[in-house]
């Protein structure tokens, strides 16, 4: 290095590499002082709030959240621990599920909010499994919000999955696994493209002490279904979620499900119409007295006998939104898309 080109390098370095240096501590310690303590009660807060409905009415969140600690990660990054998510009870019978997360961190791309993107990674252990997610995400221009998402569970307790549950409306037991794909072309979910695929080994249905609620009959309760594995795959083309094949089969239960989720900006108005086909087998029957007045409940309501086919089967065609609910009627019965089977069933 010659005598011109030493000089030059000791001006850049006092007129630019100072002030970077400086610059980077105080970055850094803002970041490892941050006021997180304030960060926990807004996020608290956000997830507790109550949500506007498409209909212009507020609705409760329906849900609580407690954090022990948050705090930050590598940089730029949180860390929560002992994270407990509950969802409150919605329908008569129901019980409060909570979720435990021992830790969740989050990882956001530096050189990506530079250019207004958010690129990052999520990592969770706990509800007796691992979560881990990456995203893309736009948070400026005309169209800021979730471009690209890659999701996958391993061991999940079913238990702890609040709107799984509330959608069956029983207690359940079982280990998810889950993988999902999902692009979002300029931000606009109605022209979402994916696939999905779901395992639910060991599925237990109810415990013995649950009681559903069968319109115009009443509480009853339901003896343990061991309905084995459920799995299937899910296509999404232009906002379009089909179920191309969803079902179980053991000794006490044959089920299959199958139908379209219509996505939509305001989750509220995502449109459900599923079939459902279900079928209890001889073997439930003879289980205990408790199985046998579960077979007597249906051979007496009306909707489940019009509902059953040549094969056994009842089908049941359930149409709703996610945010006004979802009914069910016997499949080709006088019913149609009008009168129901039941009241709005909500949490799918």
């Amino acid at each position: 290095m010659n005598e011109r080109t030493r000089e030059i390098a000791l001006k850049v370095l006092r007129y630019a590499g100072y002030p970077l240096f400086f610059l980077t501590f105080f970055v850094l310690f803002v970041y490892w002082t941050f006021p997180y303590d304030r960060l926990k009660e807004f996020i608290v807060h956000q997830v507790e709030a109550p949500r506007a409905t498409g209909a212009g009415t507020v609705a409760p969140s329906n849900m609580q959240i407690e954090i022990d600690e948050l705090g930050p990660t590598f940089f730029p990054g949180l860390t929560a621990r002992g994270v407990r998510v509950t969802w409150l009870p919605q329908a008569q019978g129901q019980r409060p599920i909570t979720a435990r997360i021992d830790r969740a961190t989050v990882h956001v791309g530096l050189f990506g909010l530079l250019f207004g993107r958010a690129n990052g990674d999520i990592s969770i252990e706990g509800m007796g499994g691992t979560v881990e997610a990456t995203f893309e995400s736009t948070i400026s221009g005309t169209r800021p919000g979730l471009r690209k998402l890659k999701l996958e569970t391993k061991g999940v307790r079913a238990n702890e999955v609040g709107p799984l549950v509330q959608a069956i409306g029983l207690p359940v037991q079982g280990r998810l696994d889950t993988t999902v794909e999902l692009e979002i072309p300029d931000g606009q979910i109605t022209r979402a493209t994916g696939r999905a695929t779901l395992t639910l080994a060991g599925l237990k249905i109810g415990d013995n002490v649950a009681q559903f609620q069968i319109p115009g009959f009443g509480g009853v309760t339901i003896a343990q279904i061991d309905a084995g594995s459920l799995a299937g795959n899910v296509t999404i083309r232009d906002g379009n979620a089909t179920i191309e094949r969803i079902g179980a089969r053991s000794r006490d239960l044959n089920l299959a499900l199958s139908g379209r989720i219509e996505l939509r900006a305001d989750p509220a108005q995502t449109g459900i119409n599923l079939l459902t086909r279900f079928q209890l087998t001889d073997e439930f029957r003879n289980k205990n007295e408790q199985s046998q007045r579960i077979m007597m409940v249906l051979d007496m309501v009306p909707d489940l006998r019009a509902a059953r086919g040549q094969d056994g089967m009842i089908a049941l065609r359930c149409r709703g939104t996610a945010g006004r609910g979802v009914r069910c009627n016997p499949e080709g019965g006088a019913g149609g898309a009008g009168g129901a089977f039941g009241e709005p069933r909500r949490g799918f």
